[in-house]
């Protein structure tokens, strides 16, 4: 009897050991999601005050990171690399003479990636400038985001934009034999 009383006891004891090394183990597991939660809070911070320094790049070297980012996207396939930098560049100057090339790149991205919803969002942001050599090109690419959707009755309505807004369009052909193949 006495040696059962000593292995309850013992037990228990090692029971309070295990509860104790439970809960410490949890307080430190909460401790580190806590710290992963402030390294992504300051490496976001990092890189806003990184895009903050780059505001004054020169035109030259604005022009060269969006051909390299360009050349990287069409002949690399670098996807990420290459939307990251686009985006970079609106940040750093939405006014420059090719931002909105750069907005126009990133509708292309993700629609290479078959994310037609986001493209069509980006696509739209392209409009934005209203003097940009890109207005038919992305009218255009919306019109294809809503095929691949299975949406006809809006990528028609996205023709009739196309065919309004850019009458002398060279994608107007295209778009309207593209709908006609599907509406049969």
């Amino acid at each position: 009897t006495q040696t059962l009383i000593k292995m309850k006891n013992k037990f228990e004891v090692l029971e309070d050991r295990a509860f104790y090394t439970d809960s410490v183990y949890f307080e430190i597991v909460n401790d580190l999601v806590k710290i992963d939660s402030k390294i992504q809070t300051l490496s976001l911070e990092y890189k806003k005050t990184d895009l903050v320094n780059e505001t004054s790049i020169s035109d030259q070297e604005y022009s060269q990171r969006y051909y390299s980012a360009l050349n990287s996207f069409i002949h690399n396939g670098t996807l990420q690399n290459s939307l990251d930098e686009f985006g970079d560049l609106i940040n750093i100057n939405l006014n420059h003479s090719l931002s909105d090339n750069c907005q126009y790149w990133i509708g292309e991205i993700y629609y290479k990636q078959k994310l037609f919803q986001k493209s069509i969002l980006e696509f739209n942001k392209v409009f934005k400038f209203t003097d940009s050599n890109k207005l038919d090109d992305a009218q255009f690419k919306i019109i294809l985001c809503y095929i691949n959707l299975n949406d006809y009755n809006l990528a028609i309505k996205e023709l009739n934009k196309l065919k309004n807004n850019f009458s002398d369009s060279e994608y107007i052909n295209k778009a309207e034999q593209f709908v006609n193949k599907l509406s049969k």
